[in-house]
């Protein structure tokens, strides 16, 4: 049976609560574009792979890229998901000595800084808000002056302890009115004296933890200082506490428990991409025994992925799922990859992210892979079953 071989030298080793999808009319194929294939072009080096040297937060096993893989650009492009990165820098003034040299924060819309900190002074909300779709949006607020818990020191004190725990982590950067440049995105921290008063139901229903909002992404505690975002949707370091306090909020709302489970899973199209089923490849699109992969359109990000393995969703615990064969990731400031590719040649200005080292497998005549192509991290283009070709 005929392989593919692949020579090592050939290698290189997006704050609102839904994102944009793009039409699903090319999941199984049609006309590949390749006015612009980079199949020939010159492959580098480098591993491409996450750079695990930093400290402070805990290190990635997968999921990352560093600023060594792809240096930031200074001026982040416009309409573009720039990938997480591990930032770090010296306490700021008046914050108390951090344990190390640094504190390092992933800049990532699921990360959180030190208990006690301020996301905005450690991480990056620039990069934050790209990495969901950011509008200004006003909440309504469900105040009243009379409120017994405005006088209650045992409420406070936990309103105050949630506050702290919002602060430290990125959701901040969309639900602050001092931090977000338009205009906070519906709740937000400074909306009244009881500022979860400007969450809707379903809203505290997800910060609960009452309804399902796994699509968004999560880093595991020992890799976000503590900080876990299983159990409720706002990251926190005492996730039961965190529950109880919105949980008793939804009750005191007049709501039940068990009418949130008519709430439908939170992520919008994160959600339908996760249970999209791939059809067989049509047309031209596909992968043959040379190497070439056909695709349409121009995609930042290329997975070939075992037959049954999960849909690829958004970092850092979802995009790489169980079965990637060989991933390439497109730099953010540079130009997309369009048309078509050769299996294992990376071109410039991308990276291989899977596998971490040395050449993807070779793929046999008549085997089934899915092929998977994004023209950004949400927006999915090619999703089809490809049988290999001779």
């Amino acid at each position: 049976m005929r392989q593919i071989a692949l020579p090592l030298m050939l290698l290189l080793v997006g704050c609102s609560e839904e994102s944009a999808d793009l039409p699903a009319a090319n999941d199984a194929g049609g006309s590949a574009d390749t006015s612009a294939a980079d199949s020939s072009a010159e492959a580098t080096d480098g591993s491409g792979a996450a750079d695990t040297s930093g400290s402070g937060s805990g290190e990635p096993e997968q999921g990352i890229i560093s600023t060594e893989s792809f240096p930031l650009p200074e001026s982040l492009p416009g309409g573009i998901f720039i990938q997480p990165r591990l930032v770090c820098s010296a306490p700021v003034a008046g914050d108390e000595p951090a344990a190390g040299d640094s504190i390092c924060t992933y800049t990532a819309i699921s990360a959180c800084t030190e208990p006690g900190r301020d996301f905005a002074d450690y991480g990056r909300c620039d990069i934050v808000r790209t990495q969901r779709p950011y509008s200004a949006q006003p909440p309504v607020i469900q105040s009243d002056a009379a409120d017994p818990r405005l006088d209650d020191p045992a409420f406070q004190s936990e309103l105050a302890w949630v506050t702290s725990q919002v602060k430290a982590c990125a959701c901040v950067c969309c639900h602050s009115s001092a931090l977000a440049p338009e205009g906070p995105s519906d709740w937000h921290l400074e909306a009244s004296a009881i500022w979860t008063d400007s969450v809707s139901d379903d809203g505290v229903a997800l910060l609960a933890g009452l309804v399902d909002s796994s699509s968004f992404g999560a880093y595991p505690p020992e890799q976000n200082f503590g900080f876990e975002r299983v159990r409720t949707a706002l990251p926190s370091t005492d996730p039961d506490r965190m529950k109880t306090f919105f949980l008793e909020e939804y009750l005191r709302r007049g709501n039940l428990e068990s009418e949130a489970a008519a709430i439908p899973p939170f992520g919008g199209p994160l959600v339908t991409q996760a249970t999209f089923e791939p059809r067989a490849c049509a047309g031209s699109i596909g992968v043959k025994a040379d190497g070439t992969i056909r695709f349409t359109g121009s995609a930042r990000y290329l997975y070939l992925l075992e037959i049954g393995s999960a849909n690829p969703g958004v970092p850092p615990n979802l995009d790489t799922p169980a079965g990637t064969i060989w991933r390439v990731d497109v730099a953010e400031a540079s130009p997309a990859m369009r048309g078509a590719l050769t299996y294992g040649r990376v071109p410039v200005g991308a990276a291989q992210r899977v596998p971490a080292n040395g050449p993807p497998r070779a793929l046999t005549v008549g085997e089934q892979v899915y092929l998977y192509t994004l023209a950004d991290v949400g927006l999915p283009l090619t999703r089809c079953i490809a049988t290999v070709a001779p």
